[in-house]
């Protein structure tokens, strides 16, 4: 059998995605705990421990759970991109589609949300697309608040007890922990 013939290029593309795939086997294995062993702490509560760089984790199941059903989401940043874009590559989704019109970036990398009618309509039309993605319920119980609606912690809240999820995921994206800190400095929360 005769072997084909690679360019350096071919196989520098070819190394790169066993790299990638080779990645993606070892995080799906020790992300579903191949590597962990189960213990009972007490009755009626168990717990998977398991090393990662010699550092201890313990997760419960109900943790573990969490953070598989909202995986997703928490690699998603304050406007439902997946990661920062630049021409001429496209990163829009369902999400961004909707919220980008009323969030920006301003020049010190700090986040500006409209507040307007509209906007308000658009993140309450992402919360019925996906009830997960934190942000819509971030930017709506903030917009909320400055209008004076009553009940504006309810939004709030639910944002907060996501991004508690969504920040304990490995390669979260730093927009959460940004937001689940103002959560609990300008919002009390």
């Amino acid at each position: 059998m005769k072997m084909p013939k690679f360019s350096k290029g071919q196989w520098i593309a070819i190394s790169g995605v066993i790299a990638v795939v080779v990645v993606g086997v070892a995080t799906i294995y020790f992300q579903s705990g191949a590597s962990s062993q189960r213990v009972v702490d007490s009755p009626g509560s168990i717990n998977t421990v398991g090393q990662s760089g010699g550092i201890n984790i313990v997760n419960s199941d109900e943790t573990l759970k969490k953070q598989a059903e909202y995986m997703d989401v928490a690699a998603l940043n304050f406007n439902g991109k997946s990661f920062e874009c630049q021409y001429p590559i496209s990163c829009e989704t369902d999400i961004s589609k909707i919220l980008s019109p009323y969030l920006q970036t301003n020049a010190d990398n700090s986040l500006k949300s409209d507040c307007s009618a509209a906007a308000m309509a658009a993140f309450k039309a992402v919360i019925t697309l996906n009830p997960r993605f934190p942000f819509s319920y971030y930017f709506l119980g903030a917009c909320e608040k400055i209008a004076g609606v009553t009940g504006w912690q309810i939004p709030m809240k639910t944002a907060k007890d996501i991004f508690d999820i969504t920040v304990t995921i490995a390669g979260h994206n730093p927009n959460h922990d940004v937001a689940l800190s103002d959560i609990h400095s300008r919002f009390g929360l």
